[in-house]
């Protein structure tokens, strides 16, 4: 069964910023988180941690058609290669498993995209002996300026080596769930616009109205560097569902069960319900605190005179779409 809802597990505000405020790229990172920090002080947030400072270091491209029909069609095949992480300048030591495709479908319809099927293979799980922990499917929100939200329901998996994906067919074998749209199986698949971005992802510290608020501050470059102007800058912070959020979903299976006699308890046993009725069936519950003070962060940054209003998501640069 596909659920037409799903219960958003974090919810991502995003913001291009101008890449020449980068030139020097440590300086301009400490002048931005500077101002950030201040806007979330004048809205009523505080800083938990100012100087979390870990850093992430990944090759970033994108798969499609030579007419883009994934992309025409609402999806994204994204592939990530890890090749560096840092905590406080101590060097970390990297999963094997350091390749990443991602099939996501964004959709400004929350019920389209929870329908999406995005399942990856099952077959191709175990014919490949990729454990199911490797494997991560999301259905996140995230939000664009000026206050547009946009339903993400995506599937991650980690592998050893990068996918052979020449054809739509071996997307499909991956994730069977697009088989049947408008695509022509024999097409080609190709990188996009032959771009291979190398990304360095600062998670810079985190904020608090409420509850936590992580940020991070993201860079491309086309060569391997951290010196000179970046292709494209983006802002973004996030908050997760939390125990809070998860426990709201527990509770309320717990007042439905509550209701029932003893022989239909004994016949329907919780662990019936967690197997057959998916979280979807009960929706997240986020703070109201965190809501609003994460809304007026967004909006009041996008009066920085370093964000860039005129860009919209890194994808969109990706393929072009300026």
């Amino acid at each position: 069964m596909i659920l037409a809802n799903r219960p958003i597990t974090s919810r991502e505000y995003k913001l291009l910023l101008k890449p020449g405020q980068f030139q020097d790229l440590n300086q301009g990172i400490k002048k931005f988180w500077s101002r950030v920090q201040a806007v979330t002080r004048s809205e009523g947030g505080t800083v938990s941690e100012p100087d979390q400072d870990e850093i992430l270091e990944r090759k970033t491209w994108y798969l499609d058609t030579e007419k883009f029909d994934l992309r025409r069609l609402g999806f994204v095949l994204r592939m990530r290669e890890e090749l560096s992480r840092t905590v406080k300048g101590e060097p970390q030591i990297l999963s094997k498993k350091n390749f990443k495709v991602t099939l996501k479908y964004r959709e400004s319809d929350r019920y389209i995209s929870a329908g999406r099927n995005m399942a990856f293979s099952e077959g191709v799980r175990k014919d490949e002996k990729i454990k199911t922990g490797d494997i991560d499917t999301k259905f996140e929100e995230d939000i664009l300026p000026p206050f547009k939200s946009k339903f993400a329901h995506s599937t991650s998996v980690k592998l050893k080596q990068p996918p052979e994906i020449r054809r739509v067919a071996d997307v499909v074998r991956f994730f069977p769930g697009i088989d049947g749209l408008d695509l022509i199986q024999e097409n080609p698949i190709k990188t996009v616009n032959t771009l291979f971005a190398h990304e360095w992802a600062y998670r810079i510290g985190k904020l608090k109205f409420g509850d936590i608020v992580k940020v991070c501050l993201s860079f491309w470059y086309e060569a391997k560097q951290t010196s000179g102007e970046p292709i494209i800058a983006e802002f973004s912070f996030d908050y997760d569902l939390d125990n809070r959020g998860e426990n709201v979903l527990s509770d309320a299976l717990d007042e439905t069960l509550s209701h029932f006699s003893k022989k239909a308890a004994k016949a329907f046993p919780r662990s019936v319900f967690e197997e057959h009725f998916p979280s979807g069936l009960f929706l997240e519950d986020y703070a109201p605190d965190i809501a609003t003070g994460s809304k007026h962060l967004f909006m009041a940054m996008q009066e920085d005179e370093g964000v860039d209003l005129n860009g919209t998501t890194k994808t969109a640069f990706a393929y072009g779409e300026r």
